[in-house]
């Protein structure tokens, strides 16, 4: 284990807020205590509060269980390394694990915002955590309503670009008002303004000007677009 890892000690209450990220944690304090106990793990008695007598114990897992830890806070240790008690606690009460829930990332699908890309391989899915509360008072959505896809292609610049994350209601399988949406014609993709025109005829438009807008009527069959859902946020790396 890297000298890097070594430092790290962690109480129960800590490691269980790794349960949903981490294969392998208990999602219990108790669990912890029990699971560490019989597995052996290092473990060390420091001042603190919660603890019995004003003692609390820490633990180091296993070197697979720690480098798991270390990829979930982004490749670096995580905050609450007891080096500092106070910002631990603080963060612990600002942003409850209880609160978070995944939203499926599917990596296998790319939203195209251009002239359509064809979904070339099976789904590989990974999930993202929000907040349920934010998700809720934000957008109104329930978070098993949602997921997460890919956008490829210029069309949509500068709103959205290639390699952009798009959070997307799939509640919303009719456009019920002109917005950004996430549309399968045919075996394509897509991601478009979208309008409902007089007749039921789709309007599909891009933000990039050098796209021209089109049209899909009832009658065109063959072409009948299918609503995945409202693309409601967007990620991007900078």
């Amino acid at each position: 284990m890297s000298s890097e890892l070594e430092g790290a000690w962690f109480s129960a209450e800590e490691l269980a807020a790794y349960a949903a990220d981490v294969p392998g944690i208990p999602s219990t304090s108790r669990g912890c205590h029990i699971k560490a106990r019989r597995d052996g793990w290092p473990a060390r008695t420091v001042q603190g509060k919660g603890g019995r007598d004003g003692k609390k114990t820490l633990y180091q897992p296993p070197e697979a269980l720690m480098r798991a830890i270390h990829m979930v806070n982004g490749g670096g240790l995580p905050p609450n390394k007891h080096q500092d008690a106070a910002v631990a606690h603080r963060l612990k009460t600002e942003q409850p694990m209880s609160d978070y829930v995944a939203v499926p990332l599917y990596d296998g699908v790319r939203a195209a915002a251009g002239h359509g890309a064809l979904v070339e391989h099976e789904m590989a899915e990974r999930s993202v955590n929000f907040s349920a509360t934010w998700l809720r008072s934000t957008f109104g959505a329930r978070p098993k309503d949602l997921c997460m896809i890919n956008v490829t292609g210029d069309s949509m610049e500068p709103t959205l670009r290639a390699g952009d994350v798009l959070l997307i209601d799939c509640r919303v399988l009719r456009p019920d008002r002109e917005g950004i949406y996430v549309v399968r014609i045919n075996d394509a993709i897509l991601v478009k303004r979208v309008q409902v025109l007089p007749g039921g005829v789709f309007r599909f438009t891009s933000d990039n000007p050098a796209f021209q807008p089109f049209n899909v009527t009832p009658e065109d069959e063959s072409n009948a677009p299918v609503i995945i859902g409202r693309a409601l946020w967007s990620g991007r790396l900078l």
